[in-house]
């Protein structure tokens, strides 16, 4: 199914994320809110330990969406899958059925590589107080899983996006 807009040429995904990007905001950093739903929970109570990385994965697709093409059109149009190979997550308090959480989210600076990117992560509980925070790192392949380089531009653009700071930074 193709999108109903039309996203041009590859050479145009760096243009197209810059048009995105929003001049007011500081930077590209997005504030995703969750409401923990009683499916996340485990036995105890508490959100079982891989739903955070289904919660880390919903706001990554949102900054693609805010900042850069959805997924989807990456896929469809470019040919681009964006595979996770790596992840790491460190548990700070817990997160249980109906917390509201807000899920922090931007790009790496030091990890913007040709074929690679790291995306940062914090989940705040409604208090302020830290839930969780982590990174997953991710490979640009095609769809048989080979490494596919984006545009020199749209790495660039990538990296002008990208913040000098990581997961483990004082908040």
């Amino acid at each position: 199914m193709a999108p109903s807009q039309d996203y041009g040429t590859p050479s145009v995904l760096s243009v197209i994320l810059r048009a995105n990007f929003s001049a007011e905001a500081s930077l590209a950093t997005i504030r995703a809110p969750y409401r923990v739903i009683f499916g996340d929970t485990d036995a105890l109570g508490i959100v079982y330990h891989a739903n955070y990385l289904r919660i880390m994965d919903m706001a990554r697709v949102e900054w693609f969406r805010k900042f850069s093409l959805p997924p989807r059109v990456l896929y469809e149009e470019y040919e681009y899958l964006i595979v996770v190979i790596q992840a790491h997550l460190e548990f700070k308090q817990p997160a249980r059925f109906d917390d509201l959480l807000t899920v922090e989210t931007w790009l790496s600076e030091k990890w913007v590589r040709s074929a690679s990117i790291r995306f940062e992560y914090r989940l705040w509980h409604e208090n302020g107080d830290l839930c969780a925070r982590g990174y997953t790192r991710h490979a640009f392949t095609n769809r048989s899983g080979l490494i596919k380089r984006p545009s020199r531009d749209y790495v660039t653009t990538l990296r002008g996006l990208a913040e000098n700071r990581g997961f483990d930074d004082d908040a």
